[in-house]
């Protein structure tokens, strides 16, 4: 395996739901879109390539480090390189988008807490509004400033 993320025969199942033999890979310089019916196994794949969840078969990595070593502390160098918007934001209702940023910049040692400024400021993000105030739209902004204030490589 070489690419940025790659994906061999990914398989995972849980109950009324099976992920089978999902192979991928994504270049350096490739813009991909991951686009598919609900339930159709995106976030999974997604998932099991970051280590977040075990997988029954197959194997993944995302740059050069296979996915199940991901989840261990070892894998964490890698994880701050890697910037992720899943389909929710999971993050508790109470913080205000300043506390979100002063919660990753402890998170992250890549953190670039101007730049996280400036990409809330340019998504028309008020820093004074909490979480649970944001309407879907707003909250996948605020999932995106948080993904790219770290400056990942992928």
């Amino acid at each position: 395996m070489s690419a940025l993320i790659e994906a061999r025969g990914l398989t995972k199942h849980y109950d009324g739901f099976s992920l089978e033999g999902v192979s991928l890979a994504v270049e350096e310089g490739e813009v991909v879109g991951f686009i598919g019916q609900n339930g159709a196994g995106k976030s999974t794949t997604i998932k099991a390539l970051l280590g977040l969840i075990g997988l029954d078969g197959g194997e993944g990595q995302v740059l050069g480090t296979p996915s199940d070593e991901l989840s261990r502390p070892s894998g964490a160098s890698v994880k701050e390189r890697v910037g992720v918007v899943f389909d929710t934001v999971s993050l508790p209702g109470h913080l205000r988008i300043s506390d979100v940023g002063r919660i990753y910049r402890s998170a992250y040692a890549s953190w670039d807490a101007r730049a996280f400024d400036r990409l809330t400021h340019e998504l028309d993000l008020d820093p004074r509004k909490a979480v649970k105030d944001l309407s879907r739209g707003m909250g996948m902004k605020l999932s995106l400033a948080c993904a790219l204030a770290h400056d990942p490589q992928v």
